[in-house]
This record gives C-alpha cells, structure tokens and sequence, in this order.
C-alpha cells in the first residue's frame, strides 16, 4: 500500500525509512524534526515550501492479502478505525517538491476581482489596503502554509506584509475552528 500527502500528515504515520541500501531503519521523531524544519537539511521540507513548492511526502507498508482481508473483516474500509490502523508504521521513502506556476490569467483575475480594473488599464495602482471593491479573497489549500504564503504572494492575494498575519494565513484546523466545523 501506497500513502502520499503533505509531509505534516505522511511523516507522523511512519516508524521507520530506507537506509542507502534500501534496507528499513528506524526513523526517530528527531529525524521526521530535521527532515521538516532544520536549516541546512538537504531538502527542507520547510525550505522547499518557502520556495512556493508544493511540498509531498511518499510512503508505504507492505500488506499481504490475508492481512489485508483481516483488516476489511475487522472494520468498514470507510471508517476512521481502520484508516488509523492500515495507515500506522508505514516506511518513508521521501519527499519531493514540485513546482506549480500561476497561471497569469489567475494574476489578472484576482487584480480586477480587489479593483475592479484590469492590470493594464491606465490608472493609479492601488495597494492592497486600498481594494476598491467589498470581495475578500481567501485561499483554501491543503499545502505547507510556507508554500500558500509564496503563492499568494506572488498571485497578489495577499502583500508581503500581510503572509505572516495568523487572520490572514491559517492552517486547516485553525480554519475550522473559525468556521465552526
């Protein structure tokens, strides 16, 4: 079985990752720790995701047949339980990050959205403090919050100042707690 998603979720599950000779070894909380925040890692997770990349971690565990019909028998495929023990000591294969461009017409879109002018038309820019029309714009996203903050950035959502403001850039389980869900 084949697990990938953002290294914040895959990384928890996993116990152990691959030496040099594609051999198990333990994989320690230190590790999954510099894996996703120590300056200098080759790789940073956290560095790749500042980067704008949209970040994606890689994992498996080996399952037999028999294991994996004791494991439908036990539980209901769709229910948390068995989710939580089919996706528990999985093995990290690693991380990759990938780069995901804006597409210029997104650009566009969301400066006549706050303006209510294109880009090109001749007239005053405005910053983002002076929006003319009454839209909010939010981005939902499942990626590392460095990676949203890049993006909206440069998509011109949100201003430089504005990427470390917690009512403005906010994990999914903040964003829950806010709307209630």
């Amino acid at each position: 079985m084949y697990v990938k998603g953002a290294p914040e979720f895959v990384l928890p599950l996993c116990d152990r990752t691959l030496d040099l000779n594609i051999q198990p070894k333990r994989l320690t909380t230190e590790d999954k720790e510099r894996l996703l925040y120590a300056d200098g890692a080759p790789n940073n997770i956290y560095q790749m995701a500042h980067e704008g990349l949209k970040v994606i971690s890689y994992a498996f565990k080996e399952l037999t047949m028999d294991e994996l019909r004791c494991l439908n028998d036990k539980y209901n495929t769709d229910t948390d339980e068995f989710r939580q023990e089919i996706e528990e000591n999985l093995i990290y294969v690693g991380t990759f990050g990938m780069n995901d461009p804006i597409n210029e017409d997104i650009k566009e879109a969301i400066y006549l959205t706050k303006y209510g002018k294109g880009k090109g038309q001749e007239a005053e820019e405005a910053s983002t403090d002076d929006a003319k029309n009454e839209v909010t714009i939010r981005i939902l996203s499942g990626d590392h919050l460095e990676t949203v903050r890049k993006v909206g950035i440069e998509a011109g959502v949100i201003s430089e100042a504005e990427a470390y403001d917690e009512k403005k850039v906010m994990d999914a389980q903040n964003f829950r707690s806010i709307i209630g869900n």
